[in-house]
């Protein structure tokens, strides 16, 4: 089969660079595309990841506000207990020491 005229190949041949010139187009489109879906989709897992420090943040916030809490409770009523047995012993030195202005006890 003998060639087609050079006039005609070199319009093939245009016409190939053409249509992979186009090709190339929408692939450099779809690949701009992709790195803007990458970008955005980067900044909403950033935002994502910025939000649940936060929520960590204020959790262990939380969690320290209430080991606070409870430990002024625990502090609070450790202190009424202390008092409530030095009112007990004073009270008690105090009935010795009548007891033995009295003559009922005899003193050391």
């Amino acid at each position: 089969m003998p060639k087609p005229p050079i006039a005609e190949r070199i319009k093939i041949l245009e016409d190939a660079n053409a249509r992979l010139n186009e090709k190339i187009q929408r692939m450099r489109a779809q690949v701009r595309h992709n790195d803007d879906l990458i970008l955005k989709l980067k900044k909403r897992e950033d935002k994502l990841d910025v939000q649940a420090l936060l929520d960590e943040l204020n959790q262990k916030e939380q969690d320290e506000l209430h080991r606070r809490r409870l430990q002024s409770e625990h502090d609070k009523q450790r202190n009424k207990e202390v008092k409530a047995a030095r009112y007990r012993e004073e009270m008690e030195r105090r009935l010795r020491r009548c007891r033995i202005m009295n003559g009922l006890e005899p003193d050391d």
